[in-house]
């Protein structure tokens, strides 16, 4: 058995006799899959910090739901599973399966051993104790994370915001959050973790700003000048979003604005692939080429100021009207990540894409194998086919769930054509959780757990 500390739980992987390839091999037996090139692993701040077992602050409480004490460890049966690829033939011959320079196309080599951590800074430590997790809080704590064997952190949003969204409204690109501290201290923190061996990539938020941020004021006037079309605006003050969600009569233009999730976050403006109203830009038009300069100038800002790269965040939502396919959405990546990636060669961006074979195609060094309910992943962990009075999920059918009598056949007629389609692409990163995933102890007893 291979203990491994994923989010205060221990986890007993059974021999599957696949070869050790570092982090690689847990993942594999965590999963219960096979890959032929190195995983990411992704911790979590909520759960690893706060509930560590082997924490050495005494303020932070344990987690005792979460560790079965040694005698009843010790009474429970041993399962011996047969090979993987004796399971499932095709399998093990993927495994065995070589590419020219591994498989991977990819500019941040670096990724191929990365084992993230996950933090979302005003829970994880305050340095000053106003009450809320700070940017030097996570620069104190660095050894610590290291000491988890975490050799990468992505760092939720951290940029100036009113945290309507918990800072996926984005008010000023180029500025820490007061709460969180200082662009120096960004800076600072970067270079700690550089001499800690420790990579730092920030969560860019691309498709969307607050309705506070300056571009959006200045996009709002009457009067046209270099940010009007920075969004998208319809062409009148009580025209429709064209079956998209939109907000009209606050602001002195003439028009309606289209927003993405939240009434505080309108759409900054790709283009369209398919126009049906006037108002309507091509993606190669100039307000949309400028809206992919902009960002581009975002991105080299924190690039020079000494992060790894970027988590980014609803990457295939760019382009309105772009099918299923996401071509036009792709090819403004391609256009984006073709120019960062020539001027800082070792800089990784992965994407919150959840289509390898579309999002490793356009630029992208990895991708999140998203936990969407009936996708693959979901029948590992979290599959849960009932609700109860209050909504709240119950009745856990996933392969990891103890008794729930499935295998891992569903989950390998999702994963395995789209791997195929990817390979040679780039990185899919298997997540345990995070900010918009409950943990695996969430839905597993601790018996499934001990027995994963």
């Amino acid at each position: 058995a291979y203990p491994l500390r994923v989010h205060a739980v221990f986890l007993r992987f059974p021999n599957f006799e696949l070869g050790q390839k570092s982090w690689l091999s847990l993942l594999v037996k965590l999963c219960g899959i096979a890959l032929d090139f190195p995983a990411v692993f992704f911790y979590n701040t909520f759960a690893a910090f706060r509930f560590s077992p082997y924490r050495k602050r005494k303020d932070y409480p344990r987690r005792k739901s979460a560790v079965l004490p040694p005698e009843t460890i010790r009474r429970l049966p041993v399962h011996r599973h047969p090979p993987l690829s004796r399971q499932f033939p095709a399998l093990g011959r993927m495994i065995h399966t070589k590419n020219k320079n591994g498989g991977i196309v990819m500019s941040a080599s670096w990724l191929r051993d990365a084992v993230f951590y996950e933090i979302y800074p005003q829970s994880f430590r305050d340095s000053n104790g106003d009450g809320i997790g700070d940017l030097p809080g996570i620069t104190e704590k660095l050894p610590y994370v290291k000491s988890l064997g975490c050799n990468a952190l992505w760092i939720n949003p951290c940029f100036d915001s009113p945290f309507k969204d918990a800072g996926y409204d984005v008010r000023d690109y180029k500025k820490i959050a007061p709460r969180y501290g200082t662009n120096e201290d960004m800076a600072q923190l970067c270079r700690r973790a550089h001499a800690l061996g420790i990579r730092v990539l920030l969560d860019l938020v691309p498709g969307h700003t607050s309705e506070e941020h300056e571009w959006f004021r200045r996009s709002g006037e009457a009067e046209p000048n270099e940010y009007s079309g920075r969004y998208i605006w319809t062409d009148h003050a009580f025209a429709g979003g064209d079956g998209m969600p939109f907000i009209g009569g606050e602001y002195p233009r003439s028009a309606t604005y289209i927003i993405n999730f939240f009434k505080c976050q309108p759409a900054l403006n790709y283009g369209y692939r398919e126009r049906r109203e006037r108002w309507q830009q091509s993606i190669t038009s100039p307000d949309a080429l400028a809206t992919r300069e902009a960002m581009k100038d975002v991105i080299r800002f924190w690039l020079n100021l000494g992060c790894d790269g970027f988590r980014v965040d609803m990457a295939e939502s760019l382009v309105k009207n772009d099918g299923t396919e996401k071509l036009a959405t792709m090819e403004v990546w391609r256009d984006i990540l073709g120019a960062i990636h020539k001027e800082y060669p070792d800089a990784a961006f992965v994407s919150e894409w959840n289509h390898p074979d579309k999002a490793l195609r356009c630029g992208f060094d990895m991708d999140f194998y998203l936990n969407w309910d009936g996708n693959g992943y979901s029948t590992m962990m979290r599959d849960y086919t009932l609700r109860d009075g209050c909504g709240s999920y119950i009745g856990n059918t996933g392969f990891f769930s103890r008794d729930s009598g499935t295998d891992v056949s569903r989950f390998l007629a999702d994963y395995l054509p789209q791997y195929h389609d990817s390979r040679d692409h780039g990185l899919w990163c298997f997540i345990t959780c995070n900010h918009d995933t409950p943990r695996p102890a969430a839905g597993l007893t601790d018996l499934s757990l001990i027995h994963i």
